[in-house]
């Protein structure tokens, strides 16, 4: 039988065992990151047992298949030995487990001594076929190749295939098996189709092609010294394919790690995108590989350096193309929309502009270089399993180093370069060592001619806020219709402006936002607005505070803004709240966020526990009355193993008597399917399920082992002290009982009818559904809670059962005011007056006139505290004197000044209301909870008290000069901080307005402000500012404007547009405003 030929026969068991291994190392990493987390020191304790397996295999077993008189059989019984030993791995993974936690884990055996055990049980798991695997492709090299085949194609050959089928590995594990049959079935299918490989490996050994592959083991033993000699390279550099070799595996190691962090936030993080990079790098590999099969000439130096110059430069255009890059990822989203396979497509499209090529140049780079170690057939297994041991040092080198040094101390952007130059520098010496040798060659001076253009993309901007932080990938970014070079410019002006501060952390890329208030972004996406999501991050714990008897230690998984903690931490009867944050750089946004999350890390009672939440649940004796979860969303890769039976079990082991164990979950971007899996699966472990909802698209599951009643009584009592009165009134704008009950969704029962009726699945960590249904769902716009909520009243399971007396038309009310000022649709119970809807939807349009013509029918005070405060701002607004006397009592000063200036501005005293506007700014430098129409309305109105006042322009611009709390209503104050600057006349002030507040949005306001500002003041940066207005002016500018009117033609009017009707005034009638000041009733 010609080589040919048995190349081709045994090509395909090569496809079918790299797919097998793909699929064992999904499963491994998966099995094992649910005992040692999803750190990336357990990651890479992992990856390194893997890699180190696959190398001494290579080594070790290389050698041995040199000697083999039969190496396709030797191969074959490698092939049955990794299918026997991956089979028991899920058994081994339970030893591991029981070893590991019975130790104590990280809380117990520190970080180092945990990396060593994670190391030790990683080594039992995964070593014995792990060195297997490492094995096999020097075996089959040797059984195919030969003596006459200098540049050793033929092993190209296997490698590629090999590569190629990884790629069909990788996705059918990720995409469709694991979800399908779980983890540990998919581990066994892949074991049985290795078990066939074997079979049909040791009948060919046995055929043809095994006496082919004798024939060539021993007649190529004298033929190939001599083809070594004439073309190997000389004894001193027989150093050089090793470090080679590793410097290749470094690299691309260190730019896996690299592409995963920067592509989250365009692909969106999930499993699926990681899983489709994985799968675009080895078919790059595999590509390359075969490319390399056909070049038919012997390995060299130079082509080595023309490699590494390749692949930087291959590096180097997508980092030079940045934010361009970015850009087309956003245009791509409306195939994100149409379906999860476009959604696929449009990944990859992405995924392959910046992995692909270099991947290629890998695979290629990686045959050559067993072409380096030498030629033919002489010792081609030892070579390969050299090259198998050198490759996954450096790749070890490279995740270790990357992911705990190299990412977090430079960042991301800057380790892209680095790679790059660490393949420029090899390349160079490879070249200087070519040279040295044979003189100048074509290929060295190739290598210097693509090293030039590399070198100058690098110094290029590369990535930046636009895309790590602008929610791309996680559908939070949009165009809408305008992607003209305006609107384009407008989306990255604003990115880049809207960013505090960045940090690539030891597990994510983290920023800090500033969109009216900070927001914490991780890889792409805002995962919690400090103001905007107050409603769950601050409710969600003090709500099971409130039904608990008398809660004294809590435990919250996820720090995030460090509200939750931090509110728990304030009720005085808490003893200790420990917090676990798996990433430290999340630390930094609760320091940030401390004006409105209470100080969290100046608390003494909370502790912040750097680690994985599932091995502390498991390996801690503590027990707490509270358990609150809210890490992010299930479709992140690791983060879905905190919603799963198994993690509920380790949590309930935790809680104490009477204990509650608190879960969020989103009811966007979902179907309510999914939110169906969640509280089944959590009701598999507390009997009793309730559900409530914090605020508009969120939801919590509060289990418990008993069904315990909402105790009214004990609520009423706990929302009169603090911090429960300040939390409700600033995050619910609620201090009733009522207030609170109207967030109840439905009962345990509702849960229940769900599980009987098989509409929801369990979760496990074996077939987590939720991560994938998650995944699929990532920047839909469709929102599922009013399913949830229609359902349970259907049911009539949407009332919860208490005890002590509450006013259930109060109820009602509050709930219709929550709605109608989210604008949600209303649907007021028979007893709830349309006259209040009516008003509630007049005050939300800002129709105050209107929206107490309304409140007047209704012939009665306010009577919650969100009432009180909509009929306070509205009369303030209409200079109505009532104002005073109808602000609740615990309205945040900054508030209350504000409302008293809007009212004496509305009554000609600009005098005093200049004052209280100045006090009222001042006041918000700590207050966080102003709410947004006051604070809006009070800037509108000191533009017009300092528009022709300089003095006073000066005063409120002073006063405007400091950031509110939390940088709140921040482009409002910056705005209206510029204009009162401007009209103060004095430049210095002008300047300093713009300096301290750059970089801005490109929007007429600034960029105006900016040009007058530097003129005024004569600034060295007036050109710039001016050319940066005059851009923005050019882009807005209608079509023709530049064409001057022909003589003689006059200029169109402008059409003419009726005036508005002027506000009606209000009738000094009874608007129920005198009935008494009742803005918080608890009548049964």
């Amino acid at each position: 039988m010609n080589s040919s030929s048995s190349l081709r026969r045994v090509a395909p068991l090569l496809f079918l065992s790299g797919a097998c291994a793909l699929i064992y190392q999904v499963a491994w990493f998966r099995e094992l990151r649910l005992i040692f987390g999803a750190s990336t020191a357990a990651s890479a304790a992992v990856l390194g047992v893997f890699m180190g397996g696959l190398g001494i295999g290579g080594r070790v077993l290389g050698k041995r298949a040199d000697r083999a008189k039969n190496p396709l059989d030797l191969y074959a019984r490698l092939e049955l030995g990794v299918a026997v030993a991956a089979a028991i791995t899920p058994a081994l993974v339970r030893v591991a487990q029981l070893v590991y936690l019975g130790v104590g884990g990280a809380a117990t055996l520190g970080s180092a001594g945990a990396t060593l055990v994670r190391l030790v049980l990683s080594v039992v798991v995964l070593g014995p076929p792990a060195l297997l695997m490492g094995g096999t492709l020097p075996a089959m090299a040797r059984a195919v190749e030969q003596a006459s085949d200098a540049g050793r194609q033929r092993v190209a050959v296997l490698y590629g295939v090999n590569t190629l089928g990884a790629v069909v590995g990788t996705v059918g594990a990720n995409f469709v098996l694991i979800e399908v049959f779980g983890t540990r079935l998919t581990l066994w299918l892949a074991c049985l189709v290795n078990v066939l490989v074997a079979v049909i490996a040791r009948v060919m050994a046995r055929g043809a092609i095994g006496r082919d592959a004798k024939a060539a083991s021993s007649g190529d033993e004298g033929a190939a010294p001599r083809a070594h000699a004439e073309t190997g390279l000389p004894a001193s550099l027989r150093w050089f394919p090793p470090f080679a070799a590793g410097i290749s595996g470094l690299a691309f190691m260190l730019m896996e790690l690299v592409w995963y962090r920067m592509l989250a936030p365009l692909l969106g993080g999930s499993s699926y995108t990681f899983g489709l990079i994985l799968a675009i790098a080895l078919f790059g590999i595999g590509i390359g590989g075969l490319a390399y099969a056909r070049t038919k000439r012997p390995a060299t130096l130079s082509m080595f350096a023309v490699t590494c110059a390749l692949e930087a430069l291959a590096l180097a255009l997508p980092y030079a193309l940045g934010d361009k890059l970015a850009l087309f990822a956003l245009l791509l989203r409306p195939l994100a929309r149409a379906s999860f396979a476009t959604s696929v497509l449009s990944w990859s499209v992405i995924a392959a502009i910046v992995v692909l090529p270099a991947a290629i140049i890998s695979g290629y780079q990686f045959s050559l270089v067993i072409g380096l170690y030498g030629r033919g057939a002489k010792n081609v297994a030892r070579d390969v399993g050299n090259a198998y041991l050198a490759i996954p040092i450096g790749s070890v080198a490279g995740s270790i180093g990357g992911g705990f040094g190299l990412i977090p101390l430079l960042s991301a952007p800057r380790c892209w370069q680095a790679g790059a130059v660490l393949l420029l520098a090899v390349a160079c010496l490879a070249t200087v060592l070519d040279v040295r040798e044979r003189r100048l060659s074509l290929g060295a001076l190739a290598s210097v001619v693509i090293a030039v253009p590399a070198a100058l993309m690098l110094a290029a901007t590369g990535p930046t806020h636009v895309w790590r932080h602008s929610g791309i990938g996680a559908g939070r970014a949009d165009l809408g219709m305008d992607v003209s070079r305006k609107g384009i410019e407008a989306f990255v002006s604003k990115a880049r402006a809207k960013i505090v501060w960045e940090m690539d952390g030891l597990e994510s890329s983290v920023a800090l936002g500033d969109d009216h208030g900070y927001n914490f972004i991780v890889n792409g996406k805002i995962d919690g607005h400090i103001i905007a999501d107050s409603g769950t991050q601050v409710m969600s714990g003090l709500l099971a505070a409130l039904l608990h008897p008398n809660p004294r230690r809590a435990l919250v998984i996820g720090l995030g803004t460090g509200s939750t903690a931090g509110w728990l931490g304030a009720i005085p009867s808490m003893d200790h709240i420990e917090v676990l944050e798996l990433e430290p750089a999340i630390v930094r946004v609760a320091r940030d966020c401390g004006p409105a999350n209470m100080n969290v890390m100046d608390n003494p009672k909370v502790h912040v526990t750097l680690g994985d939440a599932r091995e502390v649940l498991r390996t801690t004796r503590e027990r707490y009355d509270i358990v609150f979860s809210e890490p992010s969303n299930p479709y992140r890769a690791g983060i879905s193993s905190l919603y799963t039976e198994e993690f509920y079990r380790a949590a309930a082991e935790r809680l104490a008597d009477g204990g509650f164990f608190v879960q969020w979950v989103q009811t966007y971007e979902i179907d309510a399917g999914a939110v169906a899996t969640a509280a089944v699966t959590l009701r598999q472990v507390f009997p009793s399920v309730a559900v409530w909802s914090t605020e508009r698209g969120d939801l919590v599951l509060i289990g418990s082992h008993a069904r315990q009643p909402v105790d009214v009584t004990r609520i009423r009592e706990r929302l009169a002290t603090e911090p429960y009165r300040t939390a409700a009134r600033s995050a619910w704008r609620t201090t009733s009982a009522e207030g609170v009950l109207a967030h109840f969704v439905a009962t345990p029962q509702f849960v229940d009818t769900l599980a009987e009726q098989g509409l929801g699945a369990v979760n496990t960590d074996d077939q987590n559904f939720l991560e994938f249904a998650f995944a699929r769902n990532v920047g839909n716009q469709r929102r599922v809670a009013d399913e949830i909520y229609n359902f349970a009243a259907r049911l009539g399971v949407d009332r919860p059962e208490v005890e002590g007396m509450f006013d259930p038309l109060l109820v009602q009310e509050e709930k219709v005011l929550e709605r109608v000022l989210q604008k949600l649709p209303a649907a007021p119970g028979p007893d709830v007056p349309p006259a209040l809807v009516a008003a509630l939807r007049s005050f939300q349009a800002d129709d105050f006139a209107g929206g107490l013509r309304a409140w007047s029918t209704l012939g009665r005070a306010p009577r919650t505290y969100h009432e009180a405060m909509l009929v306070a701002n509205a009369a303030a607004f209409v200079g109505d004197e009532r104002t005073e006397t109808l602000i609740p009592e615990g309205t945040p000063p900054a508030e209350q000044s504000l409302l008293r200036g809007i009212l004496r501005f509305r009554n000609n005293d600009p005098v005093v209301a200049v004052e209280l506007f100045e006090r009222g700014f001042v006041e918000a430098r700590t207050e966080p909870w102003v709410h947004p129409s006051t604070m809006l309305i009070a800037l509108d109105l000191v533009l017009k008290l300092g528009h022709k006042d300089p003095p006073v322009a000066r005063r409120l611009a002073v006063a405007l000069s400091e950031p509110f709390a939390v940088e709140s209503f921040r482009w409002s104050r910056i705005e209206a901080f510029m204009r009162l600057a401007r009209a103060a006349e004095d430049p210095k002030l002008c300047v300093q307005a713009i300096e301290r507040n750059e970089p801005f949005p490109m929007e007429h306001v600034y960029l105006e402000s900016r040009v007058i500002c530097f003129t005024q003041a004569n600034h060295p940066r007036l050109a710039e500012a001016e050319d940066a207005f005059g851009r923005l002016l050019a882009n807005t500018r209608p079509f023709g404007a530049d064409i001057p009117t022909p003589p003689g033609q006059k200029r169109p009017s402008p059409p003419v547009v009726d005036a508005p009707e002027p506000p009606r005034p209000v009738e000094d009638a009874t608007l129920g405003l005198d009935a008494g000041k009742d803005a918080e009733s608890s009548s049964p």
